[in-house]
């Protein structure tokens, strides 16, 4: 590990090259330890996806009849929309305090910590993408130009991803509550967001429900991938101002509370 002070001498641009290979490394290293000891290892970014859709798509598609068209479509792209979102945030929310070792080596860039959380949640959900385009052409669903905006909209929930996590994860140092609060937060958000019926009734009678970000980042999805059409200007607009200004916000109150990581861990 390069101790602190050749660190800090570094130019940007080794240190920009450096930061990315320890992310690489460490990214790799969050993914073998999550699948050590599985039979099917990696396999599981596509089972676990498929497995849900199958449960909802019994409950929702057969004891619970939906009126949607393209109901499968409809409900994947929530599920996986809204499972990059869960599980990126609830492991970078511990990040800090489950890598106990690394925050006390000199030199370390603690701010990388969430951000391993988060793209390794986006690599599972990378893998998981052919499968619903598999569903996608099954359903017949149309393709469009539109698809062209889809890495843009991955860039802009990567970014409001990161910035709740690097609030969620300073506040977590401190007041080892909020990991059991956002378990019931998440789970109050999942019927919250749309994933499984049309929230734009439920909107009407509750505009208040437009607060929730998670709720436009799945309508989002499906505009783009089952209406073939690009999100509406206005919403998309606040909603990337949203997500910037929170992963700025995020990423101050992270380093500037950085001090206290080594004590409170």
């Amino acid at each position: 590990m390069i101790n602190n002070s050749i660190i800090k001498n570094l130019s940007p641009g080794r240190r920009a090259l450096y930061i990315r290979d320890l992310l690489r490394e460490l990214v790799v290293r969050d993914i073998k330890l999550k699948y050590k000891r599985s039979i099917l290892g990696m396999g599981w970014s596509l089972l676990n996806p498929i497995a849900e859709l199958t449960v909802y798509a019994i409950v929702f598609g057969n004891l619970l009849p939906s009126p949607i068209d393209s109901f499968l479509v409809f409900l994947f792209i929530g599920i996986l929309v809204w499972n990059w979102f869960q599980t990126s945030v609830l492991s970078a929310t511990r990040s800090i305090v489950g890598n106990r070792d690394l925050i006390k080596r000199p030199g370390f860039p603690s701010p990388i910590l969430p951000l391993i959380s988060v793209t390794s949640n986006l690599i599972h959900f990378l893998i998981a993408l052919p499968i619903l385009i598999i569903v996608l052409i099954y359903e017949q669903t149309p393709m469009s130009a539109a698809l062209a905006a889809l890495p843009l909209l991955l860039i802009l929930q990567f970014v409001f991803t990161m910035g709740v996590s690097y609030v969620l994860a300073t506040l977590h140092v401190t007041f080892r509550d909020i990991e059991y609060l956002l378990g019931i937060l998440l789970r109050l958000m999942l019927f919250l967001s749309g994933i499984f019926y049309d929230p734009v009734p439920l909107i009407e009678k509750i505009p208040a429900l437009n607060l929730n970000p998670m709720l436009h980042f799945v309508q989002a999805y499906r505009t783009i991938l089952i209406d073939g059409e690009l999100p509406e200007l206005l919403p998309f607009t606040i909603l990337s101002a949203i997500s910037v200004g929170l992963l700025i916000y995020g990423y101050s109150l992270f380093v500037n509370a950085g001090h206290k990581y080594v004590e409170e861990v």
